[in-house]
């Protein structure tokens, strides 16, 4: 994953649970620097806590928004589009104790199909997100 978000050419869009992976979190950072356009997507509950992974993206410019309220958590995707292209999709969380303590999988396809079904569930979850 990390090395897919150093490659992602000019977009990178990101719908997980939570993001808590170290590195994960500095490629997105610094995806962001490189001036790649980032879009992170994260459950309500998770954006809220105040030693979130989103909340330290946020404050390296990253744009993390969330659907829903904090009362009813509904974002359980794991999914990434790179550079409107590329979609990976699987069971990795993107979490430290997925990256040290579990086996858990993310399959990235280049499949034009698929890509535009993730691209449309994306832009309905982005219309009920807020930052």
């Amino acid at each position: 994953m990390v090395r897919a978000i150093q490659e992602s050419g000019r977009s990178l869009d990101v719908a997980v649970y939570n993001i808590t992976a170290v590195d994960l979190a500095e490629a997105l950072s610094a995806a962001k620097v490189r001036g790649l356009r980032s879009w992170v997507l994260v459950d309500q509950e998770k954006a809220e806590e105040d030693r979130s992974g989103p909340r330290r993206l946020r404050g390296n410019g990253v744009a993390v928004c969330s659907p829903g309220v904090v009362e009813r958590s509904l974002m359980h995707h794991k999914v990434a589009i790179f550079h409107a292209r590329l979609v990976g999709a699987g069971a990795d969380t993107l979490t430290n104790s997925a990256e040290h303590n579990y086996c858990e999988s993310l399959v990235v396809l280049d499949e034009p199909v698929v890509l535009a079904r993730f691209q449309r569930e994306f832009r309905r979850l982005e219309r009920a997100a807020t930052e």
